[in-house]
């Protein structure tokens, strides 16, 4: 929001302003981080407990946290456009998120953040099956509920293309993380492989079905 047009003007007259207001999402994701600092300054001792808090609380409740748009399912078409692609047939990828995560999410239904997060000790074979174990053992890790740790065989197609080598490669090389990503504070969790996916889907074709519903990673 630091374009000429906002410079110089207090928050009655932005609010006039006809132009694109942030999401609902962004919204709450804004007030929860604030949320989130004064809490950590509270437990620091940098502040006493605050009402503040209790007022941005407030604020959220006339705020839907849906936003207008409804994420809607790839298609078979869909599907050949990102698995087909010339990157995907050539192995012309930069880096190798680029290429295992949307296989990862393809064949295991895991969230983006669950794929980012894995550690080379989250791959276990169990009763000689190659699983992954989807957890928040390390301090670095987080799930979204505590349901939603477990275990999921990794599917022989993943073992064809050669995905336990390289875990087996990054293993050798001393890395914990199997995938070599900078966690976004700021922005969020993973955000740049976030924006990644997103950019590689409209690289391929991947278009909304309509202006309120969308085609997402997630």
């Amino acid at each position: 929001r630091n374009a000429k047009i906002y410079q110089g003007k207090n928050f009655v007259d932005l609010a006039k302003m006809q132009v694109k207001k942030i999401s609902s999402k962004t919204y709450h994701y804004y007030i929860n981080v604030v949320i989130e600092f004064l809490t950590w300054c509270e437990a620091q001792g940098y502040i006493e407990n605050t009402r503040f808090k209790t007022v941005l609380q407030s604020s959220k409740k006339g705020i839907p946290k849906k936003g207008k748009y409804q994420r809607v399912n790839f298609d078979k078409n869909d599907l050949k456009k990102i698995f087909e692609s010339k990157h995907y047939l050539s192995g012309s990828f930069k880096r190798a998120t680029d290429y295992w995560i949307p296989l990862l999410a393809l064949f295991t239904g895991a969230r983006l953040g669950e794929i980012c997060q894995l550690k080379v000790s989250d791959i276990k074979k169990i009763d000689e099956i190659y699983c992954i174990d989807i957890n928040e053992d390390d301090e670095d890790k987080s799930i979204k509920r505590e349901s939603s740790a477990r275990i999921v065989p990794i599917h022989n197609q993943l073992l064809e293309l050669g995905f336990i080598d390289y875990v087996n490669n990054q293993k050798k090389k001393k890395k914990k993380n199997i995938f070599e990503i900078n966690y976004g504070i700021i922005r969020g969790q993973y955000h740049s492989t976030q924006k990644q996916m997103s950019d590689y889907l409209k690289k391929v074709g991947i278009v909304s079905s309509s202006t309120s519903k969308s085609k997402t990673f997630h």
